[in-house]
């Protein structure tokens, strides 16, 4: 199953990257609305991960000395991955961001070649 979650990530990275370089000026319209989401993703997981804290600190007190470790090993299962989750955010962000303004800086950096290229044919 973790085999085919990474695989179907990897082609929606991977198509975002086509279409923001085949189409950037519609991705940059895209873009807020991309960024906007994820962050409102994560506002989420951070709601979550306070929800199921705030659960165990309120409720613990009432559960029976005998299952408290059983009790421990349900709340961890429910947990988020908090690091990985933090790391995605801003590596997606980074991701995004820099299809934001790859384009621009390839057709930049290919002006000057080209004109140099030019240059040297008419020598």
């Amino acid at each position: 199953m973790q085999a085919i979650l990474s695989g179907i990530v990897l082609a929606l990275l991977s198509g975002l990257a086509a279409f923001a370089f085949k189409y950037p000026r519609a991705y940059a319209r895209l873009y807020p609305y991309v960024a906007w989401g994820t962050s409102i993703a994560l506002l989420l997981v951070v709601t979550w991960q306070a929800a199921v804290e705030s659960a165990w600190l309120n409720l613990s007190q009432f559960i029976n000395a005998d299952l408290i470790d059983t009790a421990r090993v349900a709340k961890n299962r429910l947990r988020a991955p908090y690091v990985g989750v933090g790391l995605g955010y801003v590596a997606f962000m980074a991701f995004l961001w820099a299809l934001r303004r790859l384009p621009q800086f390839i057709s930049e950096s290919e002006e000057p070649r080209s004109r140099d290229q030019s240059s040297r044919g008419k020598s």
